[in-house]
């Protein structure tokens, strides 16, 4: 789940193209720092594999958007069967599983037109809700709409990601002059315990779970990534390698790439890094303990926005001719390896 808002992206990666329409294979598998390979699409088909890490990306299945609909954020089921999806300053929630698409709305006398922020899965049927001013709904998935399910101590929330043991936040601080992250654990709505305070800002962060931590990615240069323990301690801190986005060796990443999230496949941590002027990407997988593994620069219109926690199962905010949210099954053709 994230803070910055995907309809810049959305608006940008809809005018460009490259990718195919099924994504069948991506690898990455190129040695760090970056030495600047071609640009390439993605590739279809099985490629030789010299240096690994080696991730492949199957695709799974796609949905299409309804019109004029927009993606602030995506959970999915445990088992990545089912996926939902909120817009950004709404409090409608966009509902997709296999022959199954729907619009559910979640407003509630608790959550006083507070949009929603964040949506969690806490079994196959059941979708808790995160409003920006702390309110919970609950909504089954055969549901027409939601309703109250309690409130949380804590308002301003811009970000919510479930991981194991408990709830992640990012919310306004007190003074209203920055982030800060929280963590609340699972059960009844508990307090959500000051982690650590993050940025003065209030759009420049991407947040996800890796285990029982939190994965905060920034989105201005140098695209760093942190993750964090419940204890606030910051167990590895990640950055490109020799800023393989530089346009020259002594400069820094020009103002139009911009950091999306990071999410935890297996051992190995993914991360993209966009040029929202174009469909370049560049991906770039650390190891658990922050290590550069490897990267590959690639023309794809994408960013991936959610991952499915008992399953390899990821999806990504895609966009052609239209807007899709497309599932990919996901494996290490060469795994990760490290000594976490």
């Amino acid at each position: 789940m994230r803070v910055v808002s995907h309809r810049m992206l959305n608006r940008n990666l809809s005018r460009v193209c490259g990718l195919t329409t099924a994504l069948a294979l991506v690898l990455i598998h190129s040695t760090f720092p970056p030495d600047r390979l071609p640009l390439v699409p993605p590739l279809r088909g099985e490629i030789p594999v010299n240096q690994p890490p080696a991730l492949q990306l199957d695709e799974v299945l796609s949905h299409h958007l309804p019109p004029g609909a927009e993606v602030g954020g995506a959970s999915l089921s445990a088992d990545g069967e089912r996926l939902v999806a909120w817009q950004p300053g709404s409090h409608d929630l966009l509902l997709f599983g296999r022959g199954f698409t729907a619009v559910r709305k979640v407003a509630s006398p608790e959550a006083s037109g507070s949009p929603v922020v964040g949506a969690a899965f806490l079994d196959h049927e059941v979708i808790r809700v995160v409003h920006r001013n702390g309110s919970l709904s609950c909504l089954s998935w055969r549901e027409s709409a939601g309703h109250a399910c309690g409130v949380l101590p804590v308002s301003g929330i811009r970000s919510v990601a479930t991981g194991a043991g408990g709830w992640w936040l990012v919310a306004d601080t007190e003074t209203n002059e920055g982030l800060a992250l929280y963590r609340m654990s699972n059960g009844p709505a508990s307090d959500p315990t000051p982690i650590m305070p993050l940025a003065a800002t209030t759009e420049r962060i991407f947040l996800s779970a890796f285990g029982s931590d939190a994965l905060v990615a920034f989105r201005d240069p140098p695209h760093t990534v942190w993750r964090i323990g419940a204890d606030g301690r910051i167990v590895a801190s990640m950055q490109p390698v020799g800023q393989a986005t530089d346009v020259a060796a002594d400069s820094h990443p020009p103002p139009n790439w911009m950091g999306l999230n990071a999410f935890g496949l297996g051992p190995g941590i993914l991360h993209v890094v966009a040029d929202v002027t174009s469909d370049v990407r560049l991906l770039i997988v650390y190891d658990c303990g922050g290590q550069p593994m490897s990267n590959r620069i690639i023309h794809a219109p994408f960013g991936f926005i959610a991952v499915a926690s008992d399953a390899p199962v990821i999806a990504a905010l895609r966009t052609l001719q239209e807007t899709e949210l497309v599932l990919y099954s996901w494996r290490w053709r060469i795994p990760v390896t490290s000594g976490c």
